[in-house]
């Protein structure tokens, strides 16, 4: 399978939120899953959070990007063209910040691996093609500086995959008992 996803990243920190504001991301994504057990492994990779906003007492500029490579492991099950899931896999995340500024120094960046969980929907809307909502949430505390920050934060997604086979291939009876 292959997809797509974007959505809106909700920051945990309150003041990072404050300051960055939340943001747009996009996730496409590979899944490694077969029609005959209810388990599947997902690779995909998350970016495009990259936020401009004025900081300190003088409102220097800074941007802060944010983006990931995940490796997950999901239980499914499919009624009719309906397949809600739940997913936990680990990730690795990166961060950095550039400040703009004569007094400080203009770059902190730093990455770390950690756990995701999320729960998801698939509606397949013609064959191979469907639908995917995904809810997914990412503990990510970091400490630059020694100052402990919240980076993570929900994802809300919707996006298109589409589902092929790589092995025999079915005849229309095979594909009826599926629906």
């Amino acid at each position: 399978e292959l997809g797509i996803r974007g959505g809106q990243l909700s920051i945990f920190d309150s003041t990072i939120k404050d300051v960055y504001g939340n943001g747009w991301i996009v996730n496409p994504f590979i899944r490694i899953s077969s029609d005959k057990t209810p388990l599947a492994v997902e690779f995909s990779y998350e970016g495009g959070y990259n936020q401009s906003a004025p900081i300190g007492i003088y409102d220097e500029m800074s941007t802060l990007k944010l983006y990931g490579f995940e490796m997950s492991g999901y239980i499914w099950h499919r009624f009719g063209r309906v397949i809600p899931y739940l997913k936990m896999g680990i990730a690795y995340y990166y961060y950095r910040q550039e400040i703009d500024s004569e007094f400080v120094e203009k770059k902190v960046q730093g990455s770390e691996q950690l756990l995701l969980f999320a729960a998801g929907l698939d509606i397949d809307l013609m064959k191979g093609l469907y639908l995917n909502g995904e809810v997914k949430a990412v503990p990510w505390l970091v400490a630059p500086y020694g100052i402990e920050i919240k980076l993570g934060g929900m994802r809300y997604m919707v996006g298109v995959g589409y589902r092929f086979s790589l092995g025999a291939k079915k005849n229309i009876k095979d594909v009826e008992e599926i629906y």
